[in-house]
């Protein structure tokens, strides 16, 4: 079975990365590459020219943004263009990761990883992430058949993570989807707001029309754009009322006038 991921999960997920705008990337488990060949064009290439007749090697030495991979899976390897990572490995997490210095990438990538380990090797593979990367992305099925036969070794689902859980393990934002837990570890989202996080998970989310509250913990500069653009829509939504309760209004006001006018037409004659 191929690793590839949802369509759903490609926006708000890259949105995220393109908000935080990473120098350095580190793509944990990376698979056929899918994140990495986005982070490349959306981050770098995307602002500069074609590559020149010399190859590779210039486009190379004039990247702004270094983009580092490994997957433990040595068949996913020859689908990755080697154009996309800086220094690419085979690799499985939990011997690779113990190897890299504090604080190595500004971003760390975990999509699709944690669910194959056992609990304990997940919260060991967490404290590595937050360790080497200033901020981590970390995806994982919301309800998974743990019983299911896995299709190769590196397909096994182990461990199954709530959002409590992954709140507990420092994750201070989570991206709206349907199926997966997006998680975000942020330390730059401050501890007041990690607080209020964790109340919020301890409570019953109250609602606006049907809709969770938003915790100050996931309010990014993304979910700004979207709050303004939903009060700009209720605003319009609200105007719109408004016009047509004005043209009610009239219409009453009209027939109202007409029945008085006829009356007193009636009453004269």
């Amino acid at each position: 079975m191929m690793p590839f991921t949802t369509s759903e999960h490609i926006s708000p997920i890259l949105g995220e990365i393109r908000g935080l705008n990473p120098r350095s990337i580190l793509d944990v488990g990376c698979g056929i590459g899918l994140y990495g060949i986005l982070c490349r064009i959306f981050l770098d290439l995307h602002a500069q020219t074609p590559p020149s007749a010399n190859g590779q090697s210039e486009q190379r030495a004039r990247r702004g943004v270094l983009i580092d991979g490994f997957e433990p899976n040595p068949a996913l390897l020859p689908y990755i263009p080697d154009w996309v990572y800086d220094d690419l490995r085979q690799a499985d997490a939990m011997t690779r990761l113990p190897e890299l210095t504090d604080r190595s990438y500004d971003l760390v990538l975990a999509l699709g990883v944690l669910e194959h380990l056992d609990p304990e090797s997940g919260v060991q593979l967490v404290h590595q992430l937050k360790r080497i990367g200033h901020r981590v992305i970390l995806s994982t099925p919301k309800a998974i058949d743990l019983g299911a036969a896995a299709s190769g070794p590196f397909a096994t689902y182990r461990s199954q993570w709530s959002e409590k859980e992954l709140a507990a393990l420092g994750f201070n934002k989570f991206l709206p989807h349907h199926a997966d837990w997006i998680a975000i570890h942020d330390p730059d989202i401050g501890p007041v707001a990690q607080v209020s996080r964790q109340i919020s998970l301890a409570r019953r989310p109250g609602t606006v029309l049907g809709r969770p509250l938003p915790s100050p913990a996931r309010i990014s500069r993304l979910d700004e754009l979207e709050i303004k653009e939903g009060l700009g829509q209720i605003q319009e939504a609200l105007r719109h009322i408004q016009r047509q309760q004005e043209v009610t209004n009239d219409e009453r006001l009209s027939i109202r006038y007409r029945i008085l006018s006829l009356l007193g037409k009636r009453q004269r004659a």
